[in-house]
């Protein structure tokens, strides 16, 4: 049996990582001085500051000279007597050198000062881990990444104000163009609700009495909640009677159902008022109609002819609240639940659209309106341009974010403009369809 023997390292190789930690550290001192040699007034931290402050306050001749040495003046914004004002300094002069400073000190003879600048150390960041550990906290998400250069887009404009119309149909045209210079045979649909003269001076009559539209659809939704109310009251009263409980459960329902009666004639009273208003919701719902039927012409398309393409893109772009949200969501997420296999990205407005969240394969982006959806869609394109080579689409979607969602000025409510929601199984990304040439 042949014994074992300990493995000890022979000197080259002990030499050799001496020299690797030597040389490491010397690296890392070189570093040091470097970022030392940087530092700067505005770097200094605000106790290095008071110190400094306290101690050259109350020595007035030290100070005097301190001003000589930078040639500030003594009165006005730099007393000679009183608080030294090395913070306003600070701020005046941020990019002034510390080094500058500490031989101010040493030519003054000033080494407590001098010492306390000496113990002044870099506040930079370093990287805690290495590329490669970086590169693995990038790719996180480890789901497999699937290149679109047949898309399918639909912009469906809603806004009914010209100038904003006309930011939207400038957009829609670069939408347009984005697309296609992927792939010349991507098709990219518009929709406007205004679509003509006549039907755009209908919408904006019906946008100048908006608020009596919003009020009249808020005052139809109470009623109709009073009116389930009442009904549940006379068949609760109606079996009470039948089993001949005792008279006071009986009064109780009657006072309660002559107050919910009350509230129903008040409802009727304020809908009698806006018999205008119903025309107007009525040739709205026609408008509307009319419009989710393009919509859904153009989508038939779509699942007739899945085979063309592997992703789906729709912008809604609404700015004026005038369409009815939940009667646009139900018919887009009808058409893209028929369409469950291709990545799908969604942009609407904020309000509403819950139903897309249950489509699979969906990115769904959406904007607040009164934040406004049309310089977001500016965002989106200009992101588009400069991304689409090296980002996915989430991770565009998520610059957009960050781009975009503001705060309120307020303390105390914090509404973002923008939100992101996805079911894909894979990362999409745009890719240059390469143009077969016939020999």
């Amino acid at each position: 049996m042949t014994p074992t023997t300990a493995w000890t390292p022979t000197p080259t190789l002990l030499k050799t990582s001496l020299l690797k930690k030597h040389k490491l550290y010397f690296n890392m001192l070189i570093i040091f001085f470097a970022e030392s040699s940087k530092l700067c007034l505005k770097d200094l931290s605000s106790d290095v500051t008071v110190e400094l402050n306290l101690r050259l306050q109350v020595d007035e001749a030290a100070l005097e000279k301190f001003y000589l040495f930078f040639g500030l003046k003594m009165g006005g914004r730099y007393p000679l007597k009183g608080r030294f004002a090395l913070e306003e300094i600070k701020k005046m002069f941020p990019d002034t050198t510390v080094s500058v400073l500490k031989e101010c000190f040493e030519v003054l003879r000033l080494y407590d000062l001098v010492e306390i600048l000496e113990k002044v150390k870099p506040r930079s960041l370093r990287p805690a881990v290495s590329p490669e550990q970086i590169e693995k906290l990038r790719r996180a998400d480890d789901r497999p990444t699937k290149y679109h250069s047949d898309v399918a887009v639909l912009v469906v404009d809603l806004t009914v104000s010209h100038e904003e119309g006309i930011v939207v149909r400038e957009n829609a045209e670069k939408i347009d163009t984005f697309f296609k210079d992927l792939n010349s045979r991507n098709e990219v649909t518009i929709i406007s609700f205004d679509s003509s003269q006549e039907t755009r001076e209908v919408l904006m009559e019906l946008k100048e009495r908006h608020h009596l539209i919003g009020f009249y659809r808020s005052t139809v939704k109470h009623l109709n909640s009073v009116l389930q109310r009442e009904a549940r009251l006379q068949k609760e009263l109606q079996k009470v009677m039948q089993m001949e409980q005792g008279p006071k459960k009986r009064l109780e329902l009657e006072l309660e159902l002559s107050e919910v009666k009350k509230e129903e004639l008040l409802r009727r009273g304020e809908l009698s008022y806006f018999a205008k208003v119903e025309r107007d919701i009525e040739k709205l719902q026609e408008l509307e109609k009319e419009c989710t039927n393009f919509i859904s012409t153009a989508m038939d398309k779509w699942i007739h002819s899945q085979e063309k393409f592997t992703c789906v893109v729709v912008f809604i772009i609404d700015e004026d609240e005038l369409f009815t949200q939940a009667n646009l969501d139900e018919c887009v997420f009808e058409k893209l639940a028929l369409i469950p296999d291709h990545a799908k990205l969604v942009v609407s407005p904020l309000a509403g659209w819950k139903s897309i969240a249950k489509v699979p394969e969906t990115l769904h982006v959406t904007v607040c309106r009164d934040r406004g959806d049309v310089s977001v869609l500016t965002r989106m394109i200009e992101i588009f341009n400069k991304r689409w080579q090296t980002l996915d689409l989430i991770s565009m979607m998520q610059e957009l974010k960050r781009a975009t969602n503001r705060e309120f000025p307020s303390r105390h409510y914090r509404v973002p403009c923008m939100s992101i929601k996805e079911s894909l199984s894979s990362l999409p990304t745009f890719q240059k369809k390469q143009e077969e040439h016939s020999s």
